[in-house]
């Protein structure tokens, strides 16, 4: 007897263990982050070349790509290269794309740019964080996709894979 109670609940843990994963990942995946369907605060950032972006020249106007992105945080390296492609390949569509930088002085941010072959890409220099403070950013690589209304249509935290990256601007164009 007692070997077949054990194995009564032995398979109720396993089967508790299973429906307590199966619900947290869906969870997970069902989680939104706080700013998407709010109207996109706007900011106004010095960029790495001397310019201004403000992000209220482009609200209801075309889809916005935000990345929040900082020298020191591995995955935001490796999630930069992607950008600067996904930015290329949709070049001919209306859509303003901007990195934004989390306190890097702007020579490290150059720096990391020049021996990443990224030159090119935009970068807004958010040295107090006022930017990521509106947007609710928690932790780093995020990239905020707002759409031509100017709602906050998705946030994603993590690095994006290519075709994800692709996906989230298409589905803004839509």
């Amino acid at each position: 007897m007692k070997t077949g109670n054990s194995v009564w609940v032995t398979g109720g843990i396993a089967l508790l263990a299973v429906i307590l994963l199966l619900g947290f990942s869906r969870g997970l995946r069902g989680a939104t982050h706080k700013m998407e369907g709010e109207k996109a605060p706007a900011f106004s950032l010095e960029t790495l070349t001397d310019e201004d972006f403000d992000l209220e020249e482009h609200l209801g106007k075309r889809p916005v790509v935000l990345d929040f992105w900082a020298v020191w945080c591995p995955p935001c390296r490796a999630s930069l290269p992607k950008v600067d492609k996904t930015m290329k390949a949709l070049a001919d569509a209306d859509v303003a794309f901007t990195t934004v930088n989390l306190g890097d002085t702007p020579d490290k941010v150059q720096d990391f740019l020049k021996s990443k072959d990224l030159e090119g890409l935009p970068v807004a220099l958010d040295s107090n964080r006022s930017a990521a403070r509106l947007y609710g950013i928690q932790s780093i690589p995020t990239m905020v996709f707002i759409d031509k209304e100017g709602t906050v249509a998705q946030v994603s935290t993590g690095a994006m894979s290519e075709s994800a990256l692709t996906q989230a601007v298409r589905k803004l164009l839509d």
